[in-house]
C-alpha cells in the first residue's frame, strides 16, 4: 500500500498535472527535509527530475555540507544537478532584506536553468505549515486585498506538490524512508519575520486555541474555493459591461444584470485587469460612486465618471486590457499586426542577420508558443540580453531614461513562460541566437501616422 504522504502528492498531481516523461521536472532542493522528500516522492511517482541547488555560502561548513548532500543524491539517483553560488556582491548590493534578495536570486537561477535546459516546470517544497505562516502574515500585515492570501499551488512554471503535507508528516516520511537531510540553523533565528510567526506567534495561538492551525487551513481552503467562484462571476459580469476601442475603454454600469455580485467587486476585478491597483483602485471605486463629470488621473490615462459609468481615455495608443495573441506557432510567412500608431511584423528569417537593421532576432526553438502582446504589469521582470540576472522592467526604463510617454506606450512580448521583449529596449537572454539555433523569428516594429 502506498504511503500516505505519496498519496497526498499523487492527489495534488491529479488536480494539477505535471509534465509527463520524457519531460523533466526541475526540483529546487536545499538539502532540507522538505526538498529532499519532494525529490524522492516525485521519483517514486515515476517522474524524471533534475536538481537545482543554491549555496549562498553564509553558513560556512553547514552550507557546504548541504551542497555535498545534494550532490550525493544526484549521483545516487543519476539525475542532473545544477549548483549556483551567488557572489557576495549580489547578496549585498541592494536595499532589500536578505530573504527578499535570496528569493530573487533563487528564482532567477531556476528560470535560467529552465531556459537553458528547456525545462517547462519547477517543483518547490513549500508545505502546509509554510501555507499557514503565509496566510497569517498576509492577513496581519495587509499585503493583499483578499481576506486570506496564501501560497498558490501553481503559479507560472512553478508547482508546489507538498502543500497538503504538514511539517510533521514530512519529518515522519523522511525518517521512515531513511532519507538523509540537513538542518538550516537560520530557520531558528528570530531576526527573520517568518521565524517570529513560526516560533512565537503560532505556538502562542495554538496553545490559546488548540487546533487553530488546522482550522485556519480548512478556512483558507473554503475561502479559496469561494474566491475562485466569485472571480468567475465577476469576470462574466465585467465582460457584459465592458467595451473597448482605440482610445480606451468604457464600463456601462447601468447594464448591471440582476443577481450580479456587488458592483464594487466587479469593478475591482476589472480595474485590476487594467493594472489599476492600490490607492488608485480605491480612488477609482470612489469615482464610480460619485456624480458624473468627475475624473481621476491614473498611470494608464484619465478615468472619467460619465452618465453611463466609467470611461478610460488612455494616455497610450496601446490600450489593451487583455493579451493579444500574435502567433500560435512558428510562421511560414510574414504576419503583420496593426496597432494604433504602430505596426508589428513577424516573419521567418533565413540568411545573414544585421543587428543594426531595426529587427529583433529571436531563437524560435526557445519560444513556448503561443506568442502574446500585452501591456506592462506591476512587478514585471525579464533577463535582458547580455545581462546577469533578471531585472525589473520599471528599473530598466528608469536606467534607460524612458520618457513618461515611452513608459505609457511600452508593451511586452511574452510566451507561455516569460517576457521575451520589451518595446524600445531589447530581447531576453532566453531567446538569443546561438550556434544551435535552427529557426529564427524576426520582429520589426515601425511607427505609422494616424490616418
Amino acid at each position: 500500500m502506498r504511503e500516505i504522504y505519496a498519496e497526498k502528492v499523487a492527489a495534488f498531481v491529479s488536480k494539477h498535472p505535471l509534465p509527463k516523461p520524457p519531460e523533466v521536472i526541475l526540483v529546487g532542493i536545499s538539502g532540507g527535509a522538505d526538498s529532499v522528500l519532494l525529490a524522492h516522492v516525485l521519483r517514486k511517482l515515476g517522474y524524471q527530475i533534475a536538481l537545482a541547488h543554491v549555496n549562498y555560502g553564509l553558513r560556512g561548513a553547514e552550507s557546504e555540507a548541504e551542497t555535498q548532500l545534494v550532490s550525493r543524491y544526484a549521483q545516487t539517483w543519476e539525475v542532473p544537478l545544477y549548483i549556483h553560488r551567488p557572489s557576495p556582491e549580489a547578496l549585498e548590493a541592494t536595499t532589500l532584506s536578505f530573504q527578499e534578495v535570496a528569493r530573487k536570486i533563487r528564482y532567477d537561477w531556476f528560470e535560467e536553468v529552465m531556459a537553458q535546459e528547456k525545462i517547462a516546470c519547477c517543483a518547490l517544497a513549500h508545505h502546509a505549515d509554510d501555507q499557514i505562516e503565509s496566510i497569517l502574515m498576509n492577513f496581519m500585515e495587509g499585503h493583499h486585498p483578499s481576506l486570506l492570501k496564501g501560497i498558490p499551488p501553481v503559479r507560472g512554471p512553478y508547482v508546489r506538490p507538498l502543500l497538503r503535507l504538514r511539517k510533521a508528516e514530512i519529518l515522519a516520511a523522511v525518517e521512515a524512508e531513511g532519507l538523509e537531510y540537513g538542518m538550516d540553523s537560520s530557520n531558528q533565528e528570530l531576526s527573520y519575520r517568518r521565524n517570529q510567526y513560526r516560533h512565537q506567534l503560532l505556538p502562542h495561538l495554538e496553545a490559546w486555541q488548540g487546533g487553530f492551525q488546522e482550522r485556519l487551513l480548512k478556512r483558507y481552503q473554503l475561502h479559496s474555493q469561494g474566491q475562485d467562484w466569485l472571480t468567475e462571476q465577476c469576470r462574466a459580469v465585467w465582460q457584459q459591461l465592458y467595451r473597448a476601442d482605440e482610445q480606451g475603454w468604457e464600463v456601462h454600469l447601468a447594464n448591471m444584470p440582476p443577481h450580479a455580485p456587488p458592483l464594487e467587486l466587479v469593478l475591482a476585478y476589472g480595474l485590476e485587469l487594467h493594472h489599476i491597483h492600490g490607492y488608485a483602485l480605491w480612488a477609482a471605486l470612489d469615482l464610480a460612486k460619485g456624480p458624473a463629470g468627475k475624473k481621476l488621473e491614473v498611470a494608464q490615462g484619465v478615468l472619467y465618471r460619465t452618465s453611463r459609468g466609467l470611461q478610460m481615455i488612455s494616455s497610450s495608443p496601446f490600450g489593451l486590457a487583455e493579451p493579444m495573441t500574435l502567433l500560435r506557432q512558428y510562421p511560414q510567412e510574414a504576419v503583420e499586426i496593426s496597432l494604433p500608431g504602430e505596426r508589428i511584423r513577424l516573419l521567418p528569417w533565413e540568411g545573414p542577420m544585421d543587428f543594426q537593421s531595426g529587427y529583433h532576432f529571436l531563437d524560435a526553438g526557445r519560444i513556448s508558443f503561443p506568442l502574446h502582446l500585452r501591456p506592462l504589469a506591476t512587478g514585471d521582470r525579464m533577463l535582458p540580453l547580455g545581462m546577469n540576472g533578471q531585472q525589473k522592467l520599471s528599473d530598466i526604463m528608469v536606467n534607460r531614461k524612458f520618457s513618461p510617454r515611452q513608459k505609457q506606450q511600452a508593451w511586452v512580448l511574452v510566451d507561455q513562460d516569460r517576457i521575451l521583449l520589451l518595446k524600445g529596449f531589447r530581447i531576453s537572454e532566453h531567446v538569443k541566437i546561438s550556434d544551435h539555433t535552427q529557426q529564427i523569428l524576426a520582429i520589426e516594429v515601425t511607427k505609422v501616422s494616424a490616418p
